[in-house]
């Protein structure tokens, strides 16, 4: 029969079974520690749980690893079990091993390439900050398009794969629009992406009169076409 071996602490465990009319009989099983992650695959600075099972009863001090950085520690419950959650740390993309002090055992997290926003939301003419993570170490090329408008260019990672440009919200129609970036070893399409919506704006010059006075009114972030501005 097969049978799912249920969480307990490590160590030596013995089986036993019995039937009508037979005698009782035992096997030992050695029960190992052993890690696992959620999510598997993910980006710089989004949180990951790992739990650990079959460790000690009660085992204080283990220590978590991200490649060969300790990340964080945890402390086992009776049944030899515990779980935490950290901050993925920066990295270059690529595979990645993490383990709890005194497990055999190994479990894979795979980095990718993601950008974030200082802000999700503004006008033409807006300052804007893009950050990278998760990218190639010292990947050079590397663009970035606010939906089919290149914004900045020429970017380098540094060792960890990160990097940051920024740039003013160009004058585009008012509505969202889907940041990219890509890189000599990155390709647009592996990068988790931000939305950014430009919202409508009016600048009046000058910006004071009098009565009778004419002014000029400028309006940028408005729908293409759009009509009857009032």
């Amino acid at each position: 029969a097969n049978v799912t071996v249920p969480p307990a602490p490590g160590g030596l465990i013995v089986i036993r079974a019995s039937g009508a009319g037979a005698q009782p009989v035992e096997a030992s099983f050695t029960l190992t520690p052993v890690v696992s992650l959620s999510p598997a695959t993910g980006s710089p600075g989004f949180p990951l749980t790992v739990r650990g099972d079959g460790f000690r009863a009660n085992q204080s001090g283990i220590s978590i690893s991200f490649g060969v950085a300790i990340v964080a520690s945890a402390a086992a419950n009776s049944q030899g079990s515990w779980t935490t959650t950290f901050t993925i740390p920066p990295s270059p993309k690529g595979t990645y091993s993490v383990k709890g002090s005194g497990a055999d055992l190994e479990a894979l997290f795979t980095v990718t390439p993601a950008v974030s926003l200082s802000g999700n939301r503004g006008n033409p003419g807006t300052s804007l900050t893009v950050t990278g993570s998760g990218f190639a170490a010292r990947e050079t090329g590397i663009a970035v398009t606010l939906g089919e408008t290149p914004v900045a260019s020429g970017i380098s990672a540094d060792v960890e794969g990160s990097w940051s440009a920024a740039f003013p919200v160009p004058s585009l129609p008012a509505g969202p629009y889907t940041l990219l970036a890509s890189g000599s070893l990155t390709s647009a399409g592996g990068v988790r992406r931000e939305t950014f919506t430009i919202g409508a704006q009016l600048t009046v010059s000058p910006s004071n009169g009098s009565p009778g006075m004419e002014v000029n009114i400028t309006g940028r972030g408005f729908g293409a076409n759009e009509q009857d501005i009032a």
